[in-house]
């Protein structure tokens, strides 16, 4: 079952009464439940409800018959002859009209068992950017957040089209988490800066490390490369003259010392 699952494209998020299962356009789901101690003399099945009205999706009437729902022939597989206790399925190739509340009925002895799970079908991944932070000192702190990536999935920070990168005054951090079993890639970012910007920076999902712009330096670090030519000129023509005074001074003696 690992191994079916390492392509599929799952995220479970907390919430007040169910979790939530997102999933993306084309992508398999695994739509988990576990069902220990599950009655056996009694039906087991999916169902999902889309606007109050309820489908089926699978029913296993007994150990050597089963039905699919309308639409779903051919896209759920079970894992019941894996494990017995494993009521989880795998819809494939999610379609938009896929979202909805998906329950995992079953009995435990007599008692009737049903938990739900949301669904939510994404057409790409997502980025969501945060509004900054603004810490103490000045500092602000914005922050994004991309769903769905895969192994090589970058974030990359751009401001006014020019790519930002770590430097004395930038601070740039990324995690990136694993969903074991499913092989989805959340990330998170932040940028920390004292600096002003306008318009402020945007984070974009790249596919894979790749600068394509000069990346950005601030103006103060600009500022600190300039002063240091004229100091470095000037210290250049101060040398020159000094050496030239010696000089002078040398051949003035020379002379002096002949006469």
């Amino acid at each position: 079952m690992k191994l079916l699952l390492g392509t599929l494209m799952v995220l479970m998020v907390s919430g007040e009464d169910m979790e939530t299962v997102e999933a993306f356009l084309g992508r398999d789901i695994c739509l988990p439940c576990t069902c220990l101690d599950r009655n056996l003399s009694n039906e087991f099945k999916w169902q999902v409800q889309k606007q109050n009205e309820s489908q089926l999706i699978y029913k296993q009437i007994n150990k050597l018959a089963s039905k699919y729902g309308e639409s779903y022939e051919g896209r759920v597989q079970t894992f019941l002859d894996q494990n017995i206790s494993d009521c989880s399925i795998l819809l494939k190739n999610v379609t938009a009209e896929d979202q909805g509340t998906y329950k995992c009925i079953f009995y435990q002895g007599d008692q009737y068992n049903n938990p739900a799970m949301n669904l939510r079908v994404y057409s790409h991944r997502s980025v969501l950017q945060y509004a900054p932070l603004i810490l103490g000192k000045g500092d602000k702190v914005f922050r994004c957040d991309v769903k769905g990536g895969d192994s090589e999935t970058m974030i990359q920070w751009r401001q006014a089209g020019q790519v930002v990168e770590s430097s004395p005054l930038i601070e740039i951090s990324t995690t990136r988490t694993q969903h074991a079993p499913t092989g989805l890639f959340n990330l998170k970012s932040e940028l920390k800066t004292k600096l002003s910007w306008t318009p402020e920076p945007e984070c974009e999902a790249i596919p894979h490390p790749a600068v394509t712009a000069e990346p950005y330096k601030s103006d103060i670090v600009r500022t600190h490369t300039y002063t240091l030519l004229p100091l470095l000129f000037v210290v250049v023509v101060g040398s020159v003259l000094i050496l030239h005074y010696r000089w002078k001074n040398t051949e003035v003696s020379a002379r002096t010392s002949e006469g």
